[in-house]
């Protein structure tokens, strides 16, 4: 059996070396010429340990931090196997993003949504390489922006026309 607490401390640790060994491979890459970036970038699902910790920051109820958000009621090692599961789920583009979503529904509750709903569902955004950046309990629902428009006469004001 692992200690919870020190999980969490070693996990918060390897996000910050991952993040910082992240930073100087970026800055070495960007001197030596190669045939393309696209070679090097990998396309599948990855769930790196800052993606972790960011999920366990904001959605694991241990960690009293964003009220708002939804919370997990599981442990960690079934937040990551659902996490695992949510990979054959279909992806869907989302909005405003580069990148998708799955949405994976498991058989019992996992947590409770942003509005404090009993849920079965889990939310798993990826980039366009296929990281994974966050998961949540709930389903992800779109919110499409409206669009305002600018009168004629308030556009003229704002760029400046005499």
């Amino acid at each position: 059996m692992y200690s919870e607490p020190e999980l969490i401390r070693l996990l918060y640790t390897l996000a910050d070396i991952q993040q910082w060994i992240s930073d100087l491979t970026s800055a070495a890459l960007t001197h030596v010429p190669h045939m393309g970036k696209k070679k090097l970038q990998k396309l599948d699902y990855y769930l790196s340990v800052a993606a972790l910790v960011h999920i366990l920051e904001r959605h694991y109820p241990k960690i009293p931090r964003h009220p708002g958000a939804g919370k997990f009621c599981i442990p960690i090692s079934s937040i990551l196997d659902y996490i695992r599961q949510a990979k054959d789920c279909t992806q869907q583009k989302a909005y405003n993003h580069s990148g998708t979503y799955r949405i994976l529904e498991c058989d019992s509750i996992i947590g409770y949504d942003q509005h404090g709903n009993n849920t079965n569902c889990l939310t798993v955004f990826t980039d366009a390489k296929g990281n994974i950046l966050t998961a949540f309990p709930g389903k992800y629902e779109p919110k499409e922006k409206t669009i305002e428009t600018i009168e004629p006469t308030c556009a003229e004001e704002l760029v400046g026309f005499a």
